[in-house]
């Protein structure tokens, strides 16, 4: 039979599994799939672009979900986050009157940049909170001319648990479908691409 010490001692070692255990998160992967619907009128008036889609990323990872072992709670792309993007933005150049065809010579090439795409547990706050952040970059190149264009989106969330795949992955594609919707729907990509 246990000595109180030493039942206690187990307990506390038990427990202290316990809460480490609960301290833990496991590492997700989310599905990248942007949506964006353009409300402008159709400006392209069929012109023939070029999509060229580049990922500049410095790691694959997206971020950590946090708890006690940060570098294992990863969160990273199950799919090909390029052919996510190259959909997408298809997508919205065809919403703005434009026609990507490989057998046609373009007027103009369009090379989207996934620059960053960050998702950051904060520390110090009480309830779970995650912030957001995506930057991309357009670099357009009509004949001789040229114009790049850099566009930032930050989103933060305050949740009252910590959050699942599922909400990750919208939370995620959300802050990454508001900036290309930024990118693709400025005044200044809008006139020069209408001089192709």
């Amino acid at each position: 039979m246990l000595r109180p010490q030493q039942w206690l001692s187990q307990f506390v070692t038990i427990m202290m599994c316990f809460w480490v255990v609960a301290c833990a998160y496991s590492p997700q992967q989310i599905v990248i799939a942007p949506t964006v619907l353009i409300d402008d009128e159709p400006y392209g008036e069929s012109r023939v672009v070029e999509l060229i889609i580049e990922d500049r990323r410095e790691s694959t990872v997206i971020g950590s979900r946090g708890g006690a072992y940060p570098d294992t709670s990863v969160i990273t792309v199950s799919n090909d986050m390029s052919a996510a993007i190259n959909k997408v933005s298809a997508s919205i150049l065809r919403q703005q009157g434009f026609v990507l065809d490989n057998n046609i010579p373009a007027a103009a090439t369009i090379t989207v940049v996934i620059d960053s795409l960050r998702y950051e547990n904060d520390k110090k706050a009480l309830t779970p909170k995650i912030n957001l952040l995506a930057i991309v970059l357009l670099e357009l190149t009509v004949a001789e001319k040229h114009h790049n264009g850099r566009y930032k989106s930050e989103s933060t969330q305050q949740l009252v648990i910590s959050p699942d795949a599922k909400d990750n992955e919208k939370y995620i594609n959300k802050v990454l479908s508001d900036t290309l919707k930024r990118a693709f729907s400025d005044q200044k990509v809008k006139v020069f691409l209408s001089n192709s």
